[in-house]
């Protein structure tokens, strides 16, 4: 039995190492053998092929069989997860307000700039109007807080109301498309923003103090600052819009003119 045996393994050994074959030729032969029969896939080809699509890797394309294993591009996220996604929006909107105008302004324009699915947008702002009174809101914020700072540097009174309004045309000049919204047609017909009306008072309170530091009566300084911020919002407007022709290095000393003779006729 042990011989049979012997005869077969000798059998299938003898046409690798023939007595007529070199040795050399005969090793050679015996590789192109190992090779024709080496798998198609190997374990190292599936593992190179697994880190490339994770991005672990950077091989370059390998062919697995008769289909090509190549890493895949991620995918979009559609969570923010770079920071507050709220405010990232309302500085994209701010940057195209600036440059373009409030039509330049969509949601799924503002997704594309943050980066973002614009489905995440409607999470915070349902629509166009709920983003607008946001900005607006924002705009109100930064108006009051420049106001605040260039009256508190003057005395109180008139001085602080001059300076005030001064600051009001400043930032009209800086931000027209800004200021455009928020002096233009209401946003909070509804009153569904709050918010939005508690910074426009915020601001507007600044002139409220002004004609009170003047000694005019308590129960008419309230009427007194609307008609002055009406007519101060309209002046403002038409040197924006180039109705009223005022060299721009004259402009705040026309601006200043304007207020104190508002002030005087009001009181």
């Amino acid at each position: 039995m042990n011989l049979a045996r012997s005869r077969a393994a000798f059998v299938m050994i003898a046409p690798v190492f023939s007595e007529r074959e070199p040795l050399s030729a005969a090793k050679d032969r015996l590789a192109r053998q190992r090779e024709a029969i080496r798998p198609i896939v190997s374990a190292g080809d599936i593992w190179d092929a697994s880190l490339c699509r994770q991005g672990v890797i950077n091989f370059p394309e390998k062919s697995v069989g008769t289909e090509e294993m190549t890493a895949r591009p991620p995918r979009q996220r559609d969570t923010f997860r770079h920071g507050n996604l709220p405010e990232a929006l309302l500085d994209a909107a701010l940057v195209r307000l600036e440059a373009d105008g409030v039509e330049s302004i969509s949601l799924r324009e503002l997704a594309s700039d943050a980066g973002v699915n614009h489905r995440a947008v409607y999470r915070h702002f349902p629509d166009k109007l709920s983003l607008l009174a946001r900005v607006a809101e924002r705009g109100w914020q930064q108006l009051a807080q420049r106001l605040k700072k260039s009256a508190a540097r003057k005395a109180p009174g008139e001085p602080a109301l001059v300076a005030a309004s001064v600051e009001f045309f400043l930032f009209a000049r800086d931000h027209a498309n800004l200021f455009h919204l928020m002096g233009g047609a209401r946003i909070n017909t509804e009153g569904g923003f709050p918010d939005l009306e508690a910074a426009i008072i915020d601001a507007l309170q600044v002139f409220a103090v002004g004609f009170a530091g003047t000694g005019m009566a308590p129960d008419i300084v309230i009427e007194r600052t609307a008609i002055f911020v009406a007519a101060l919002q309209g002046v403002v407007t038409q040197i924006l819009h180039r109705r009223l022709h005022v060299a721009p290095a004259k402009a705040k000393s026309f601006v200043t003119d304007i207020c104190r003779m508002l002030i005087k006729g009001i009181r």
